[in-house]
């Protein structure tokens, strides 16, 4: 009774650092229940559920780590005796390690059993994904906040494993490990709650960070919902970095994120979101634009000219130049700059007023958005991470930016219902 007793406590650990063979069943099949509730008995298990863990992460670090070293070229056969004997101690059953001949790492196929223990390190198996979606979604704020940590400490886990997996080491067991670690990943996957279950709770919060509190400044309260929003925020940019394919399987909106207006949230709050969105930008850039987005777009130019802190400002500025280059690819990287410092800018003492010009950039920027997702969206797919190549135009061509923006400013001008000062302002 580990959660009871803290001698029996001390005992496992130590177990687990000494002999993790005898391990499986407590990963497994624990003497308590890890059913989400409001009990000290609950958090004194999930805790130590997740220490056990990460003990057991520590001494596979090493075996593999270990492993590395056995590849090199003056590794002997005294060496890789030693490593199978730590290998036999790790797992509870018979491993059969991949051939230290094989240089390709072709022939690096680990055994099931081997893998599924090293998933099981990583996530123990009484942390079902059931249990997991059950804490993000219990209505008592300490079992949701738990949940959160829970998972963070999980994906820090794997966070570890794949530095160890993608470390520098010889040809040998670089196939090897990489492999390893694409395997573990996909049995992760399936085990982790839907990236529509974490995101959906993180924009609820956002948006009650940008209402007016009712409880006094520095309560209890607000210190409530700032730590589960950082946490939240964290383990989301831990699973973009990690795990992306959850984000990919879940067709989760990040724009969600990011309210109509920007001002209302916190400075903190918008350089969270900003982070989540320049990665999926990165990652998945076509997202941010397909669909109906004028409403994102003029919440995203909102933002930069109503931030009054130059590193916030440069935060947005990045993101919008980014999308407009690299996502969309509309215009040359200069112009896209060209473009954006023309909008007003409240961190240069600039006055920001809200005009039309604000909503006619993001009606602009949203509709050639659309016209271009047929092949420039999609070319950029193809090459995330590399250079992207666009078709070649001629030295005197107009961008497709600039086009848009003279089409659309004739029909502002030519406007019975627009005002003299929105003409004017477009104008300008």
């Amino acid at each position: 009774q580990p959660t009871r007793v803290p001698l029996h406590r001390y005992l496992l650990l130590s177990i687990a650092k000494s002999q993790p063979r005898f391990c499986a069943k407590v990963l497994s099949s624990p003497a308590f229940s890890l059913e989400p509730r409001a009990s000290i008995s609950w958090f004194s298990a999930i805790t130590f559920i997740c220490e056990f863990s990460e003990v057991l992460n520590r001494h596979l670090e090493d075996v593999l780590l270990d492993k590395q070293e056995t590849s090199l070229p003056y590794a002997g056969h005294k060496r890789k005796r030693s490593l199978h004997a730590k290998l036999e101690m790790c797992h509870p059953t018979e491993v059969t390690w991949p051939d230290s001949s094989d240089t390709t790492g072709s022939k690096s196929i680990h055994t099931q059993q081997y893998v599924q223990f090293v998933a099981d390190c990583i996530l123990p198996p009484c942390l079902n994904r059931m249990k997991l979606t059950k804490g993000l979604q219990h209505e008592d704020d300490l079992v949701r906040y738990m949940s959160v940590l829970t998972l963070i400490r999980i994906l820090t886990n794997l966070q570890r494993f794949t530095t160890v997996c993608k470390a520098p080491s010889h040809l040998q067991s670089r196939g090897s490990l990489e492999a390893l670690h694409l395997q573990v990943c996909t049995i992760l996957r399936k085990g982790l709650p839907d990236a529509k279950t974490m995101t959906s709770l993180l924009v609820k919060l956002v948006d009650d960070g940008g209402a007016p509190s009712e409880s006094p400044a520095g309560s209890s309260a607000d210190d409530q919902h700032h730590f589960m929003t950082t946490s939240l925020f964290r383990l989301l940019h831990l699973i973009q970095d990690q795990l992306p394919e959850i984000c990919i399987d879940a067709h989760y909106d990040t724009r969600k994120l990011l309210p109509a207006e920007p001002q209302s949230l916190t400075t903190s709050l918008q350089v969270q979101v900003i982070h989540v969105l320049l990665k999926q930008a990165q990652t998945r850039g076509h997202t941010l634009i397909e669909g109906s987005c004028s409403a994102f777009m003029l919440a995203l130019v909102r933002g930069m000219v109503y931030a009054t802190e130059v590193s916030v400002y440069a935060l947005y500025h990045k993101l919008v130049s980014y999308i407009l280059v690299r996502v969309a690819g509309v215009c040359s990287n200069e112009e896209a700059l060209i473009w954006v410092n023309c909008l007003p800018n409240a961190s240069a003492g600039e006055d920001p007023k809200e005009s039309l010009v604000l909503s006619f950039f993001a009606d602009v920027l949203a509709r050639l958005f659309r016209q271009n997702a047929g092949h420039q969206v999609a070319q950029y797919n193809q090459s995330v991470h590399s250079t992207i190549h666009f078709r070649k135009q001629p030295a005197s061509s107009v961008s497709a930016v600039s086009q848009a923006v003279i089409t659309d400013a004739g029909k502002v001008l030519g406007s019975a219902s627009k005002s003299t000062e929105d003409k004017l302002s477009v104008s300008a």
